[in-house]
């Protein structure tokens, strides 16, 4: 009997360590299932608060535009956060936007001006939750005919983008 009852013990030992090893892998197998899928979700959040960001920097560029009289060029400078000696503002970038007739920023009419303006409303490096940022440029004539229609787009691989119409000074959100 006592040979049956430790044989009956380690079976339901070895029954329980399995057990225990098979929950263990299916609830590591859901969180990184979860962790996959939501990586997109943030990546195109981000892509979102980054669209919104560009935005604002165009409009605030545009009125900048209006205030200065209507100028081929703005400067734009950026400051510290914290103040210098004599407790002066203290300069950490100064930087040139190229101007439309319409008042939007606009460069040439390729990917390099697309980058350009990029660079020139965010002013960091095209990328992304360590991806790299996308860029394209479609001739308005080749969409609609109509040239005033150019657009840069700035997508991500997963497939979400943002868009700029150059001569409209419009961002038109995510799509996907």
């Amino acid at each position: 009997m006592q040979k049956n009852e430790a044989a009956l013990e380690r079976n339901r030992s070895l029954f329980i360590n399995i057990l225990v090893v098979v929950v263990f892998l299916s609830l590591t197998a859901v969180f990184i299932h979860y962790l996959y899928n939501s990586s997109a979700d943030i990546r195109r959040l981000s892509l979102e608060k980054l669209a919104d960001t560009f935005s604002a920097s165009v409009n605030n560029a545009h009125w900048q535009w209006q205030a200065e009289g209507r100028p081929e060029k703005l400067m734009v400078s950026t400051y510290s956060s914290q103040l210098g000696e004599g407790k002066k503002l203290v300069e950490t970038k100064s930087q040139s936007i190229l101007m439309s007739v319409q008042g939007w920023p606009k460069t040439e009419t390729n990917v390099n001006g697309c980058i350009k303006i990029w660079n020139m409303m965010l002013g960091f490096p095209l990328e992304l939750e360590g991806l790299e940022v996308l860029v394209d440029y479609y001739d308005g004539k080749s969409i609609t005919g109509n040239s005033i229609d150019e657009i840069c787009r700035y997508r991500l691989s997963s497939g979400a983008y943002f868009e700029y119409k150059m001569n409209l000074g419009q961002v038109l959100q995510i799509k996907n």
